[in-house]
């Protein structure tokens, strides 16, 4: 009994140990990758709203627009922060260029000078005196976006036993969208993404309805929450679309081009992750194909919303109503999302918050292991995205905007992002709801699809 229990032992150990190794390898080969701005990416456009929106956001919260500072460089105090590093913060964000890139204009930096005055305006009226002069080598800027870090990956390895599970559920959740919520699937060979498709019975109105997901597995942890929505707006829609990215969903990466390939010697490499418009331009064309129909309405949640996010910047025709859940893509402290993305993390110092009875901690610190600390979430949020894109530039917000969000919520600072609304964009639909923490829209689906039936205008 004991020499078959050590023959298992040492067969998982050998099996562990292969596995981690194939994992250092695809480590290394995805640091290589980055998916970079779309070539159609409009640097003045983007310049006006980051300059109009760092004013309207001193003049409307100061406070709001310190912790944004702040936690751009890592949580450091801002009564800590020199101005000229602000300055080349404020400089590189506005105009989503580095010291690389070449020198900058005059009018550039005239306006950085005008953002940094806004931003001591905001430090006298709360802390009493303006930023520190001069410039120190302590504050490092955190820009989630792949040129800006030139952080290296931080995944935590998943066992064996783990990644299987994952897989298993993974499996099984396929076969819940085909024979659970009766969907037909497909994929996109381009940009890898797989869309889940559900046709109800005709219907008056026949509208078409998209279905965003966040971080984690996909759609997968929704179905519950997408069965009853499906149920509370059958009368409405005649079709149901829920795309999942690839990667991030315990699906494939597109295929790319290998390193050192001929690609990769004239600088085109095509990435495993595709770009913004990549995926916009993917959901029209699906859209039109598998439903005849040009415009639709999205639900969508957390990183869902930078997805939407997309859409709206690069085909804005195609939105006529959206609804965001626990939105990560609007400007007010808009970092404090991406702070579980960039800070390291290790299964060391899991075990220890365990071993000292820090359960509340450990089962955080997990939780975010488990999503940030998977190697594809960790490539593509480092590698993948940008804070140029995933910020809402504020263009389609009016009455067709339901926003819901949890006062507990610790990625979104929901209370800020309400009394932006509230100010600057009346029209949009604001529901705030005490002690809600992020995700618990998803788990309280039934209040969830009553507020967002009830706005898209259906009998729940």
């Amino acid at each position: 009994m004991l020499r078959w229990v050590l023959f298992c032992f040492g067969c998982y150990t050998l099996t562990e140990l292969a596995c981690y190794i194939r994992y250092l390898k695809d480590a290394a080969t995805l640091a290589s990758y980055r998916t970079g701005l779309p070539p159609s990416f409009d640097y003045a456009e983007w310049t006006r709203f980051f300059a109009d929106r760092v004013r309207r956001e001193r003049a409307h919260n100061p406070r709001a627009l310190l912790a944004l500072v702040s936690g751009i460089f890592w949580s450091r105090p801002v009564t800590h922060l020199h101005e000229e590093n602000v300055k080349a913060m404020l400089l590189m964000m506005a105009t989503a260029r580095e010291k690389h890139d070449g020198p900058t204009s005059d009018e550039d930096a005239s306006m950085a000078d005008d953002l940094v005055s806004e931003v001591n305006k905001a430090m006298i009226s709360i802390h009493g005196h303006p930023l520190l002069y001069g410039k120190d080598e302590q504050s490092w800027i955190r820009i989630n976006n792949p040129t800006t870090n030139h952080v290296v990956q931080a995944p935590v390895y998943q066992p064996v036993l783990l990644h299987s599970t994952k897989r298993i559920v993974r499996a099984i959740a396929d076969e819940l969208f085909r024979k659970c919520l009766r969907c037909e699937r497909f994929l996109c060979d381009d940009t890898g993404i797989v869309y889940w498709v559900r046709r109800n019975r005709p219907v008056k109105h026949g509208r078409v309805l998209v279905i965003l997901h966040g971080l984690g597995l996909g759609a997968v942890p929704y179905i519950p929450f997408i069965s009853t929505l499906i149920s509370a707006v059958r009368e409405t829609y005649s079709v149901v679309i829920i795309p999942e990215m690839p990667m991030i969903s315990g699906h494939r990466a597109r295929r790319h081009d290998p390193l050192g390939g001929p690609f990769a010697k004239l600088g085109e490499l095509r990435p495993p992750y595709p770009r913004s418009d990549e995926i916009a331009e993917s959901m029209l064309t699906f859209l039109r194909e598998r439903s005849g129909h040009e415009i639709t309405d999205i639900v969508c949640h957390s990183y869902g919303s930078t997805i939407a996010t997309y859409l709206t910047t690069h085909q804005p025709n195609m939105i006529d109503k959206i609804v965001f859940l626990d939105p990560i893509c609007f400007f007010t402290r808009n970092s404090i999302f991406w702070l579980d993305a960039y800070r390291p993390m290790s299964s060391r110092e899991i075990g220890l918050l365990f071993l000292r009875g820090q359960i509340s901690r450990g089962c955080k610190k997990l939780s975010n292991a488990l999503i940030f600390g998977d190697l594809d979430h960790a490539h593509v949020t480092r590698n993948c995205t940008w804070v140029m894109e995933h910020v809402d530039r504020e263009k389609l917000l009016g009455e067709n905007t339901l926003l819901i969000m949890g006062t507990e919520d610790d990625r979104v600072a929901a209370e800020d992002v309400a009394s932006y609304m509230a100010a600057y964009n009346p029209a949009v639909t604001c529901h705030v709801m005490r002690g809600w923490r992020h995700s618990r829209v998803i788990f309280e689906r039934h209040s969830a699809t009553k507020m967002i039936a009830a706005f898209l205008n259906v009998d729940s």
